[in-house]
């Protein structure tokens, strides 16, 4: 994730939890891998409260440890790392208070920081590394591939993991041991495999879903989605028909 142009557009959105969610449609706040944050009175400090039960798909706890070795890295790594030069002009230095707490220190006040980069909504937020991993990476962190099927790389907190990367199509599998079941915060999704096709163009995206060979599609001009509307009375958009 720390990969210049990753995005979770590639299906990773499904893998790759946020410490919190904005969703645009119904203006409403989530609070995820963090329960809640909290600015001292001037906003040059922010303390994020990390989710008990919150784990890896390895079975590691996530904690505190993981946000501030994923914020002090881009600092130390800027601007070599997705989102690094950002990070290191607005952030300091941030501190695991417990295991649970993680205080970040800022160079100037910024109230909007923990919903510019700890709040995934549309494509933007910033996505947590596991600790116990990347400490054990020499080198360039930009050459470690972290995929491996056998030893269950990428180790991510979603409740789906990728089991396919080909050219052709990428499969997301569900994980039956995930946290947020696990402690009552959400039900395990009905989908077991979410398979990502490479996209050509939006009129051979049409056709596929009007002839029920997809389930979605990307972003569509409206005549495009109008005419999909029109021939596949199943079909709808984020608005309904």
């Amino acid at each position: 994730p720390w990969a210049s142009g990753f995005c979770h557009q590639c299906g990773y959105a499904a893998s790759l939890e946020a410490l919190a969610y904005f969703s645009a449609h119904g203006n409403k706040h989530y609070p995820w891998l963090a329960e809640s944050h909290e600015f001292n009175d001037d906003a040059s400090e922010l303390t994020v409260y990390i989710r008990k039960g919150a784990e890896w798909s390895d079975g590691t706890p996530f904690t505190a440890h993981d946000v501030a070795f994923t914020v002090n890295t881009l600092i130390e790594k800027a601007p070599e790392l997705r989102d690094s030069a950002a990070i290191q002009k607005f952030v300091q230095q941030a501190e695991v208070v417990d295991d649970h707490t993680v205080k970040l220190t800022f160079n100037e006040p910024n109230w909007r920081f923990f919903f510019t980069y700890f709040t995934f909504r549309f494509d933007r937020g910033l996505y947590m590394v596991p600790k116990h991993i990347y400490e054990t990476v020499e080198g360039d962190y930009r050459e470690f591939m972290f995929q491996d099927f056998e030893k269950g790389w990428p180790v991510v907190t979603g409740p789906f993991q990728i089991t396919r990367d080909e050219t052709q199509s990428k499969y997301f599998d569900l994980r039956y041991e995930w946290w947020a079941d696990k402690i009552g915060l959400m039900k395990m999704p009905r989908v077991e495999r979410i398979i990502m096709l490479p996209f050509s163009e939006h009129t051979l995206a049409a056709e596929m879903i009007i002839n029920n060979e997809l389930d979605q599609g990307p972003e569509f001009p409206p005549q495009t989605a109008k005419t999909s509307i029109q021939r596949a009375p199943p079909c709808i958009t984020h608005t309904g028909r």
